[in-house]
């Protein structure tokens, strides 16, 4: 068995330096003790994810585990790009679930957890060895490990990181083509040479909800600036609800001007 070796207990901020490690994992479907081993970027045949590693360790907990083929054994949890900062983000909920219990009782850490590499260093005089729950899972034709659960190390609950998406209920139509087709009616401040109108306060008060933030942004937002949901066929991607959920800032109002570009068939979709 190889001795544990505790400089690979690092963060990584750009793409994995421990070559085991890739954006796919490879431990079965279980639980496992874990170390948290830094977070990467990493390209999925549809866009760039940022990555969680997690190094599986032995039943003693002090370990690592060598796997079938001597290279250790790994899991990850994948995330989309973000700051991290929305509640209802992946990203946040890893984070949240890592504290450790005096960590939790600091009000400030427990609303605003500290950033991935935190995790990655010792806590007090002990490494942060977390239970982890792992599933076997096929994505895009490549067998993923996913990480599901963190046991939490505050209350020793089991704390589910995913969003729940049923997808859609037999005999209903799709959420997703439904919107594409109200999208496809170009509004009426929307021009055919795909800028916006001047808006004044009259015609403003016609629009509501979502569509007013989407005119107040379209002639600031770029075709550029949405290529982060274009699949290499040209499609939009498409987000689920607790994907949409998770956007930040104005990426929500982008999205939304994406689905509509799309609908349209504007560049940079179509």
């Amino acid at each position: 068995m190889r001795s544990f070796d505790l400089s690979t207990i690092r963060p990584v901020p750009k793409e994995s330096k421990l070559k085991s490690i890739t954006p796919y994992g490879n431990a079965p479907t279980g639980d496992y003790p874990a170390l948290f081993t830094g977070c990467f970027e990493a390209k999925y045949p549809k866009a760039s994810r940022l990555i969680f590693g997690f190094t599986i360790l032995n039943a003693d907990r002090n370990t690592p585990h060598d796997g079938p083929d001597e290279e250790g054994l790994y899991a990850v949890a994948v995330c989309n790009k973000s700051e991290g900062t929305n509640p209802k983000s992946k990203h946040l909920k890893i984070r949240k679930a890592m504290l450790q219990p005096e960590e939790f009782r600091d009000l400030a850490l427990a609303i605003n957890p500290p950033p991935p590499e935190h995790f990655t260093e010792p806590y007090g005089d002990r490494h942060r060895i977390l239970d982890i729950r792992v599933e076997r899972r096929e994505n895009d034709g490549k067998q993923v490990s996913v990480v599901t659960h963190i046991c939490r190390p505050r209350d020793a609950e089991w704390q589910g990181i995913e969003g729940q998406y049923e997808g859609p209920t037999p005999g209903v139509r799709d959420e997703a083509r439904m919107m594409a087709e109200v999208l496809a009616v170009r509004p009426f401040w929307l021009n055919e040479d795909q800028t916006a109108i001047r808006r004044n306060e009259a015609q403003l008060a016609r629009v509501i909800g979502e569509e007013r933030w989407e005119w107040l942004g379209w002639n600031q937002t770029g075709p550029e600036q949405l290529e982060r949901w274009r699949n290499p066929d040209g499609t939009i991607q498409t987000l689920n609800a607790d994907e949409v959920a998770s956007l930040e800032g104005l990426d929500t109002t982008r999205y939304r001007i994406a689905q509509r570009r799309a609908a349209l068939g504007w560049p940079p979709f179509g």
